[in-house]
């Protein structure tokens, strides 16, 4: 409070008496000659200067204890922020990787004092195998080079025992950009990792018992198509036998998906492009027909597709080939029927097709009336998958099915039911 009534009276009064003391050396000025005023100007200004001095004095000694202040309050602050973190170790290492500070979560974690370690290593507390070599130079490059290092390790605690840590790297720098060593927040995540491999373990436990009940439904299927086949073998009605036939395609058919689901590593969607290959060369070998008189051409979208989906285009398939390899080509003709799947963009659904060059329809074809239960099965497998089905004949017949993923419109329902 003195120091402040000091300046305000150096400031205020200072230059008042100055004045005073010039305004009385020029009206003396005539009496006593030009050695007065001289001497009254030095006196002044000399004055002026110790007055200045001290005034300038005093102001860098006041910003330097307010800056003083501010720092140790930032520094205070910052301590207890560091401190208050006792789930998380935060340190500063040197540029050597030796550590300058210790917060209270790192004494927790790891159990050591702040005494204890200053000065040491960060790799003493890694395991003793990964103390060799140059691993801590390697974090320490990769910190420089992306601005952060992220990993997760096995860290050593007080006592030997070890826990597995979430590590964070950055490089911290002064005001002017000099490089001064490193910070590293360690924390410790073994509770979630044990979580976590649990649920991988429960994963691949329910994938493994997913691959074999899909395992046990392809032979229960194929059973099932031996069956049929064994019991035609004593059929002599042709159309009995054809009944027989197509239902043995049927059950192949899925037989054939959960094959190809069986050997997917992932269960729940798979390869339509292979399924689909598999698919058509069954039906060629079931109905004997020789290469050179009518192939079958492929051109499938590699994409994954679910069982919602899979299942209904198989058996679609099924039907519209295994029409084309019995009718389209009677006697010695020959021809080709192409197969194609493509993903349309557009509008996110799918696009199926399945043309032949034969001798095509020889009337329109009535779902409803049909007697054909292949037609009528094709048009409810496109009504369960909600698309439209177009046909085209002469040449040969075309049958195009066009539907959206089941995914999309369960999310467009939810959308509009909002």
């Amino acid at each position: 409070m003195g120091s402040s009534v000091q300046s305000v009276i150096l400031r205020q009064f200072l230059p008042v008496t100055a004045a005073a003391v010039l305004t009385f050396d020029v009206l003396n000025v005539f009496s006593y000659g030009r050695t007065h005023l001289v001497l009254s100007t030095f006196l002044v200004l000399l004055l002026s200067l110790l007055a200045i001095v001290y005034l300038s004095f005093r102001s860098a000694v006041v910003i330097g204890r307010r800056i003083e202040t501010s720092l140790k309050a930032s520094e205070d602050r910052y301590i207890v922020l560091v401190n208050s973190l006792k789930d998380h170790a935060v340190l500063l290492l040197d540029p050597d990787g030796r550590i300058i500070t210790w917060n209270a979560g790192a004494e927790q974690i790891f159990g050591y004092r702040e005494e204890e370690v200053l000065g040491d290593l960060i790799p003493r507390f890694s395991p003793a195998q990964d103390q060799e070599g140059d691993k801590m130079q390697r974090v320490f490059e990769g910190a420089k080079l992306h601005g952060v290092f992220e990993e997760q390790e096995w860290r050593v605690r007080n006592g030997g025992t070890v826990f597995w840590a979430e590590i964070v790297t950055t490089p911290f720098t002064n005001d002017k950009g000099n490089f001064l060593g490193y910070s590293q927040v360690v924390r410790d995540i073994t509770r979630r990792k044990q979580i976590q491999d649990t649920l991988t373990a429960s994963l691949r436990e329910k994938e493994a018992l997913l691959k074999e009940i899909h395992h046990r439904v392809k032979n229960n299927l194929q059973l099932v198509s031996s069956l049929l086949r064994l019991q035609s073998e004593n059929i002599q009605d042709p159309a009995l036998l054809a009944i027989f036939l197509e239902s043995q395609n049927r059950v192949r058919s899925m037989a054939i998906i959960h094959e190809c689901l069986y050997q997917s590593p992932d269960l729940a969607r798979m390869d339509f492009s292979d399924y689909v290959n598999k698919l058509t060369d069954s039906l060629l070998r079931t109905y004997s027909v020789q290469m050179n008189k009518v192939s079958i051409r492929l051109d499938v979208d590699k994409v994954p597709l679910s069982l919602d989906i899979a299942i209904p285009c198989g058996l679609i398939i099924t039907e519209l080939v295994s029409n084309a390899l019995k009718y389209a080509y009677p006697g010695t003709r020959t021809g080709s029927i192409l197969v194609k799947f493509r993903a349309l963009p557009t509008n996110k659904g799918y696009e199926l097709t399945v043309a032949d060059d034969g001798v095509g329809l020889s009337h329109p074809i009535d779902y409803e009336s049909t007697t054909s239960l292949g037609l009528r099965l094709v048009h409810m497998l496109t009504e369960q998958l909600r698309g439209q089905i177009r046909v085209q004949s002469a040449p040969g017949t075309r049958f195009i099915i066009e539907f959206k993923d089941p995914i999309e419109r369960s999310q467009k329902r939810g959308e509009f039911h909002a």
